[in-house]
Order: structure tokens, then C-alpha cells, then sequence
């Protein structure tokens, strides 16, 4: 079973941070999520701003690598966004990102802990600043021609990966509406682009994979007429409490797409408590048919820095303790 591991090396993710005062009033928002780590919220709000420099510690990274193969962990998936130097789009690159000789080193170093690499890019509009002009230019020529070259060139970075995950979560009016410049796409045109980003990555020979929670909104049979069955499904909650409304709203989906015949990851997190992990691990266990549960993520959401350590340790000890049934494997296992 995959016992993941999400890593973002940047997070120049979200398009509109414009204030501290802006942080503030998501943090004080975001209680509604919260249980038992209401106070480390606002760290997580202000660290998420538009940076010029990647908020990634390498060093960090390297102590945290040996504890995620003690724990189990066979799976990594790195979010590159501008924390690689593109080749094809130097120019959205920041000024630290890993050049391709330091993501081949890493990606090495992972295999040597029995830990299969996996790349990501969110291409979700919610979630593409990194991309900078091309973020502004969603659905024209331009923007396709540059996801093209950025899949195949990740492709080949990371020596022809089994899975290719893509985003696409949070794209809509409802999670751009504070912005100053919002631009999202809907109904055909969200579609239409999605199965353009899975043409491509099928074409790599990779098996593509997205975040879920399209399905929240539109509703399980317009999502299943859309998405193909061979896309990995990673449904997601973060919140500790499975009683209230958000989680009535998510975790049916869980039971919906196992029953649509979708291979499924579910993905927890320690961003909103520390109770989630191991409770949606159970919940999953008993609720997705075990041939189409090929495993679990972990997405802790704070940046990999130092001044975060207490999180990423917390996400590492959690998988821990999860008691998933697997552990590491030769990297074609997975």
C-alpha cells in the first residue's frame, strides 16, 4: 500500500496575499476548522504570502528524509512550482530553486530510503501564481503550450514516473472572491482543460492523479461523466471533527467514488488537527473497497523551514502511528 507524503518547495501557490492585516482575517476565519492548533494559524496564513525567495530548508529536508522512511513512507510527492529551475521557463524559477542536478541528487537520495519520488504541479488557478504571466493567461495557446513543455520536462526529470499528479483543487468564485485580480475557470472550459492536462500526462505514459473536491460541488455523476476512471482520486479532510457539517459534506464522497470504481489516496493532514490522520485512516480502512485503496497521503501544508519543524516532526510521527500496512518497496512496486 502507497504510504505518501506530500513536500511543497515552494509556496508561491496562492495569487493575492497582498496584507498581513489580509493573513489575519483568514487565520481568525479558519477557527471554524479548528480544534487544537488555533494557535499556530496565523504563522501558517503569513508564510503563505507571495515570497521572492523559496521557503525551503534544505537542511531540514535532509533530517526529515530518514524519519519519513522510518515511518513507513514509500511515496513522496514534490510540488515543484518555482522551487525547480525549469529548463523550458527559466524565468519562474526563484533565485534558490534546485536546478536539475540538485533534483536529481534529491530524487536519488530518496530511492536510497526505499522512497518513490512522484512530481505534482498544481496547474488549479487558485493555486498557479508560481506559473506568474502564464497564470494570467488560463485556456489560451500560450498557457497550453507551457503546461505541455512543463509535464513533459518533469516527466523526464524524475526518469519517467508511475503517477503524475496535477492539482486541480480550489478552483472556483468561492475560494478567489478576496482577491484583487481573481481568474478562474467553470463549467465546459474547467473540463475541457482538465482533460487536456490528462492527455498530456497518458501521453508521458504516466497515470494521472487530482485532488477531488470538484466532486463537492458539481456532485458525483457530473463528476463521473467528466473524469475519467483511470484518474487517481485524492478526496481530502483536514479538519479532527468527522461529526460536523464540513465532514458530512466531504467524507460521503469517499464511499461515493469507491462505488464509481475510482482508485482512490485519501489525503489527511496536521494543518487543522491533530486528530485527523490517524481518524481518516480508520474512517478510509472501513469505508473504500481495499482493491481500489491504493494507499495514503499525509499533506501538512506548512512550508519545509525551520521555523516550522514542530509541524513537519508532528506530520512524520502522525504517519507513525497511523499503522498504515506497508512498508518501503522497490520504487515500481508503488
Amino acid at each position: 500500500m502507497l504510504n505518501g507524503f506530500l513536500v511543497h518547495l515552494s509556496m508561491n501557490m496562492w495569487e493575492d496575499w497582498p496584507s498581513a492585516s489580509e493573513a489575519a482575517r483568514l487565520a481568525e476565519g479558519a477557527k471554524a476548522w479548528m480544534q487544537d492548533n488555533i494557535a499556530r494559524m496565523p504563522r501558517y496564513f503569513a508564510q503563505r504570502r507571495w515570497s521572492d525567495h523559496r521557503k525551503f530548508d534544505d537542511a531540514l529536508w535532509h533530517e526529515l528524509l530518514p524519519k519519513l522512511a522510518e515511518a513507513g513512507v514509500n511515496a513522496i510527492f514534490f510540488d515543484l512550482a518555482d522551487g525547480y529551475r525549469w529548463q523550458s521557463h527559466p524565468e519562474l524559477a526563484l533565485p534558490e530553486a534546485w536546478t536539475p542536478k540538485q533534483l536529481k541528487a534529491e530524487l536519488d537520495l530518496c530511492r536510497s530510503y526505499g522512497i518513490t519520488p512522484y512530481p505534482k504541479i498544481n496547474f488549479s488557478s487558485t493555486h498557479d501564481a508560481w506559473l506568474r504571466d502564464f497564470s494570467r493567461m488560463l485556456s489560451t495557446r500560450p498557457y497550453y503550450i507551457a503546461c505541455r513543455e512543463l509535464i513533459d520536462e518533469a516527466m523526464e526529470a524524475f526518469d519517467a514516473p508511475r503517477y503524475f499528479h496535477l492539482g486541480m483543487d480550489e478552483e472556483g468564485e468561492g475560494q478567489q472572491s478576496g482577491w484583487q485580480y481573481a481568474v478562474y475557470r467553470q463549467g465546459d472550459l474547467w473540463w475541457h482543460d482538465l482533460e487536456f492536462l490528462l492527455d498530456i500526462v497518458r501521453k508521458t505514459g504516466a497515470r494521472p492523479w487530482m485532488w477531488s473536491d470538484k466532486a463537492w460541488h458539481c456532485g458525483i455523476g457530473e463528476f463521473k461523466a467528466h473524469v475519467p476512471i483511470d484518474v487517481i482520486q485524492n478526496n481530502w479532510i483536514y479538519t479532527g471533527d468527522f461529526e460536523g457539517e464540513f465532514a458530512q459534506k466531504v467524507l460521503p464522497l469517499f464511499r461515493q467514488l469507491d462505488e464509481a470504481g475510482y482508485t482512490q489516496v485519501p489525503t489527511g493532514s496536521n494543518w487543522s488537527s491533530y486528530k485527523n490522520y490517524r481518524k481518516l485512516v480508520d474512517y478510509c480502512m472501513k469505508n473504500i473497497s481495499g482493491e481500489r485503496l491504493l494507499g495514503f497521503m499525509n499533506a501538512p501544508w506548512y512550508a519545509t523551514t525551520e521555523d516550522n519543524r514542530d509541524v513537519q516532526e508532528e506530520a512524520v510521527r502522525q504517519i507513525a502511528e497511523a499503522g498504515i500496512p506497508c512498508r518501503n518497496h522497490p520504487s515500481r512496486n508503488i
